[in-house]
């Protein structure tokens, strides 16, 4: 049972790292394309990832993170959301790293 904790929690620390490497090269490149999303929803947290943006939406892929939550109303619209409610939330998270980063 330990390798497998272990193992399960290295795969989960190698996913990490890869979304939040591939989010900074594209917050870098100036991009939403790429930028990862997140909710809180039950006891953790849904995981996309800015996949297109189209005028005033933007298409979100699903990341298998942990437990793989989704949000439901995200779901239901196809994964297509408002540009708006997915950029306010990223540069939330961004203002809020940079303050903990001081």
């Amino acid at each position: 049972m330990t390798d497998y904790l272990s193992n399960f929690t290295a795969a989960m620390d190698r996913q990490w790292k890869a979304m939040n490497d591939e989010d900074a090269a594209a917050k870098k490149a100036g991009t939403w394309v790429g930028r990862l999303f997140s909710e809180s929803i039950a006891d953790g947290f849904a995981y996309y990832r800015v996949a297109s943006v189209s005028g005033e939406t933007v298409t979100l892929d699903h990341v298998d993170y942990c437990d793989g939550y989704k949000v439901p109303m995200i779901e239901s619209m196809g994964r297509v959301v408002p540009l708006k409610y997915v950029s306010e939330n990223i540069e939330r998270r961004d203002r809020t790293s940079a303050l903990f980063a001081r």
